[in-house]
């Protein structure tokens, strides 16, 4: 398993939301939207569909007050990131705290929709 990155969105030397979410050219970088109402049985849900696409990248944008790294089960989500070569997924978790960044951070990856919890 690689963590690419484990900063919070707005840390480090590239502030402005433009610089946030930048990856290099033609990276697959992938984002799932994490809050606390969407249950880690979601969250498998949208880690067995990357699990068969070709991608780079799994980005977690979390609001700040719902870090997915303090969920107990954490470390069993983790090691279950893979993508369509079957291989350990390399994966960063970021911390939003506006909508701005969320946009921006859309603009340069593919956002996967989790359902409604209530559908399944």
């Amino acid at each position: 398993m690689e963590t690419v990155n484990n900063a919070t969105a707005g840390s480090g030397d590239n502030n402005s939301p433009e610089q946030q979410f930048r990856y290099p050219e033609g990276m697959k970088v992938y984002g799932m939207i994490i809050d606390d109402r969407i249950p880690s049985a979601l969250v498998r849900v949208g880690l067995n569909a990357l699990g068969k696409v070709d991608a780079d990248l799994l980005v977690f944008l979390c609001l700040e007050t719902d870090d997915i790294r303090d969920r107990t089960d954490w470390e069993e989500l983790a090691s279950e990131i893979r993508f369509g070569n079957g291989k350990q997924g390399a994966y960063e978790v970021r911390l939003v705290n506006s909508h701005e960044q969320l946009m921006h951070a859309s603009l340069n990856m593919r956002v996967i929709r989790l359902p409604e919890y209530t559908v399944i």
